[in-house]
């Protein structure tokens, strides 16, 4: 009997890390580890400073999930309504108390 192996799908993930501080940097380097290590992702990067506007793109976005590191809170907003799973990495010392949502 011969076995066939059929890859998983790997899952559309946006980053949305700045890369400027040492903090974003680790954050970058773990998930690259990460990737590595699994091969379940497929990323799309875009390095943004903590005031950038609105990328036209993450309007649109259809992929599986989103990891943002940024303090624009129309990005945080747009990121809660696309209804996407989302992980949110607050600048040190700073909590967020709107970047909490659920998915149903």
């Amino acid at each position: 009997m011969t076995k066939v192996f059929t890859p998983c799908k790997r899952l559309q993930v946006a980053l949305l890390v700045e890369s400027s501080r040492a903090y974003g940097r680790d954050i970058l380097s773990g998930i690259a580890k990460f990737i590595r290590e699994t091969n379940t992702w497929s990323v799309f990067f875009q390095d943004l400073n903590f005031s950038d506007e609105t990328p036209e793109w993450l309007k649109h976005w259809k992929g599986n999930g989103i990891i943002a590191r940024l303090e624009n809170d129309d990005i945080l907003n747009l990121i809660q309504r696309l209804k996407v799973p989302a992980v949110f990495f607050a600048p040190r010392g700073c909590r967020r108390q709107n970047a909490q949502h659920s998915h149903g």
